[in-house]
């Protein structure tokens, strides 16, 4: 009897047992979610901790400074869904529609129409090359993940042709 009890023990050490839990594709935005978030600024009371398991924060002392909300709708009901045939979700944020694309595997962002980034006046559809990969599944505890990033930027026509004017070496295209 004691020989099945050390044959035992020696199995179980054996075993290897991962406490952390396994993030799946169950947690990916789908039509018609809302995200809620609440936004604290002052970060005067925040101790942060090196990363690790055995870490225990007690944030009920926070308060949020101002709070925000994300709907994910179709992407059809956006003005620049054209530019963005692979999208599977859309959200509004500060005036840019944002395109997502959503498979079992990744939430990857494709892009966002609105106003230009440095403020010239006009819309723009902005995509990324190859797109920025916001959460993958699944994804397990401590798992470091690089990324490519790329940018690619539809410009109105005036632009562009602005662009050939200045780049051209053999003087203004007509």
């Amino acid at each position: 009897m004691s020989k099945l009890y050390v044959l035992l023990m020696l199995v179980m050490l054996g075993t290897q047992v991962n406490a952390q839990i396994t993030i799946t594709n169950a947690t990916f935005p789908v039509l018609g979610d809302t995200l809620h978030f609440a936004f604290y600024t002052s970060p005067n009371i925040l101790a942060f901790t090196p990363p690790g398991g055995n870490q225990s924060w007690d944030y009920s002392s926070l308060t949020a400074d101002f709070a925000q909300q994300l709907i994910f709708k179709s992407p059809a009901t956006g003005t620049a869904s054209v530019a963005f045939p692979g999208a599977t979700l859309l959200y509004v944020n500060n005036n840019l529609e944002n395109y997502l694309s959503v498979t079992n595997q990744a939430v990857a962002f494709l892009g966002y129409y609105g106003a230009d980034p440095i403020g010239i006046g006009f819309n723009v559809a902005a995509s990324y090359n190859p797109p920025i990969v916001e959460k993958r599944a699944p994804i397990n505890f401590l798992i470091l993940i690089k990324y490519p990033r790329g940018f690619y930027c539809l410009l109105p026509c005036q632009i562009y042709r602005l662009r050939l004017l200045i780049n051209s070496p053999s003087g203004p295209i007509p």
